[in-house]
């Protein structure tokens, strides 16, 4: 499985998001991007490519195998399929 969570310092929910992969012993590949205008860079990006359904403007945003799951409720919602 290949994760990729794209997170900022001081962001709780990103903190939730690296701590599940993390207890669940899943290695995983974090961006932090604490610049605001990288982060907005990374936005318009991934709209622009549409690898993001909606207009995404908050972290963590978190792919698994290159799939958008989307932030840290998406992936609490959807934690069965990914923790065993």
């Amino acid at each position: 499985m290949k994760i990729e969570i794209f997170t900022r310092d001081g962001c709780p929910f990103c903190d939730m998001a690296v701590d599940m992969f993390k207890q669940n012993g899943i290695e995983f590949k974090e961006t932090v991007l604490n610049d605001p205008i990288k982060r907005q860079e990374f936005y318009d990006q991934m709209n622009q490519d549409k690898r993001i359904q909606s207009n995404v403007r908050t972290v963590p945003q978190i792919f698994i195998d290159d799939e958008h799951i989307g932030g840290f409720s998406d992936l609490s919602k959807r934690s069965n399929e990914f923790f065993k």
